[in-house]
């Protein structure tokens, strides 16, 4: 790992090797995550920031190191089937929070060495934790925004 400083570097130390040190590195590619391109709002806050954290059930420290970064995307694809799967099955109110929550939109982002380090990728979700670097800026790393319904409210699946 490099020598560069994490942001929130006061919260991740309060775990042991957090992040896991083997298991995060420097990245140069892109990724997909969930906007809300709200004014006043930062698509880039880490969810334990956004919310209380739960309480450590057990140690398990890694997930709570692990809600102090980002969660982030292989591909659109499969960035627009984990919401999906996540927002579909609510109704009502309770969907409408899940997608003022995450927002509407996914961002194409092209990450390098200088933005941060990002934890193994799921084989089968693309889904991956990123922890940006102190100086990291990643609102002007998007390179492409892409509606997650389409002009009738309806989910876009994409290829």
């Amino acid at each position: 790992m490099s020598n560069k400083k994490l942001k929130y570097r006061e919260y991740l130390e309060r775990f042991p090797d957090c992040p896991c040190s083997t298991k995060y590195s420097e990245v140069e590619m892109f990724a997909y995550r969930w906007v809300k391109r709200q004014e006043g709002m930062s698509d880039f806050m880490p969810l334990n920031l956004i919310k209380t954290p739960p309480q450590r059930i057990l140690d398990d420290s890694d997930q709570m190191c692990k809600g102090y970064g980002l969660s982030m995307f292989l591909s659109l694809k499969l960035a627009a089937k984990k919401y999906n799967n996540l927002t579909a099955k609510l109704r009502g109110n309770l969907r409408e929070k899940q997608v003022q929550d995450y927002g509407k939109e996914i961002a194409l982002l092209n990450l390098d060495h200088g933005d941060g380090i990002a934890g193994d990728i799921n084989s089968v979700s693309g889904h991956f934790t990123f922890h940006e670097y102190e100086d990291a800026d990643l609102s002007n790393k998007i390179i492409e925004i892409f509606n997650i319904f389409d002009e009738n409210g309806k989910f876009v699946i994409y290829q």
